[in-house]
């Protein structure tokens, strides 16, 4: 398969209720009150559907997570899907993120993030940085973070690439009640293939909601347990997915980020994920290197 051949990318999602502007707002004070810059450390303010000029919204924030394909090499079987990935922008730079066990030790250069479906474009990416740990083989170093390469794409393609904004969200301390809504948008494998025969990639990005369940007693990880998991078999295929904490307050909805999917039980609602101060921590510390 070539990707020129025109395999055609779906977009079927399947969303949660959407956030709805509060409906005792009449239409001219509704634009007076997405305008109002409400403020909380960590959080972002999070849109209604369809009002995404003045912020993200549930729709927008799920959009930036992607497949995770990779170019097999394999006569006739050009193209693979194995977990999920997601967008970020952060210190002025792009990254992908996404959980280390996903790629293999050699196929991090195999790795294509499939943006646009008009224009068959992948995100040009540069150095892969791996995470490690003393002692080896923690939980919280499964994480894989690629330094994308935006300016070499063509304008048109930079205008449709979206990333979670991230320095907004930035937080020194993870305090969260057990409880807390979360949502956790991802391509389990179950709903994504490639039909190899029809030069078609299927792909359809999941939104399964859940509760946070606190410590799981390792450094770096979390765990959390998922509502209801409708149309799937199991989550597998989710790993590398950005857990999002959402909250209703008195002025808004606000979204952050609590860190990434890394496993899901198999028969149960449970799943695990490192936070999201091991991911800042590693960022800042790309960011912040000597470059050769």
């Amino acid at each position: 398969m070539n990707f020129s051949k025109e395999p055609k990318c779906g977009a079927n999602t399947r969303w949660i209720p959407p956030i709805l502007p509060p409906p005792e707002l009449k239409a001219e004070a509704l634009r007076d009150y997405l305008l109002l810059k409400f403020q909380r450390p960590g959080r972002t303010r999070l849109m209604p559907d369809g009002f995404e000029d003045f912020g993200p919204s549930i729709r927008e924030i799920a959009g930036y997570v992607h497949p995770l394909m990779f170019d097999t090499e394999i006569e006739n079987i050009d193209y693979g899907i194995a977990g999920s990935c997601f967008l970020v922008h952060y210190r002025g730079q792009l990254f992908v993120i996404t959980a280390n066990h996903c790629l293999t030790a050699e196929n991090g250069n195999d790795v294509r993030i499939a943006l646009d479906p008009v224009t068959k474009s992948f995100l040009p990416l540069k150095q892969l940085h791996r995470g490690q740990s003393i002692p080896p083989n923690q939980d919280y170093a499964d994480l894989a973070i690629f330094e994308a390469a935006p300016e070499i794409m063509e304008a048109k393609e930079q205008q449709r690439l979206h990333a979670l904004q991230l320095d907004s969200l930035k937080n020194p301390e993870m305090k969260i009640k057990v409880d807390a809504k979360l949502l956790v948008p991802g391509f389990p494998k179950c709903l994504n293939e490639v039909d190899y025969d029809r030069f078609v990639i299927h792909t359809q990005r999941y939104l399964p909601s859940g509760d946070y369940c606190g410590s799981a007693g390792r450094p770096g990880i979390h765990r959390m347990a998922f509502h209801e998991l409708e149309q799937i078999t199991w989550p597998d295929g989710m790993s590398g997915s950005p857990v999002y904490l959402v909250e209703n307050h008195p002025e808004a909805h606000f979204f952050g980020l609590l860190g990434m999917l890394i496993r899901a039980h198999r028969y149960r609602k449970i799943a695990e994920f490192i936070g999201a101060d091991v991911i800042f921590a590693a960022l800042d510390k790309i960011i912040d290197s000597p470059r050769e």
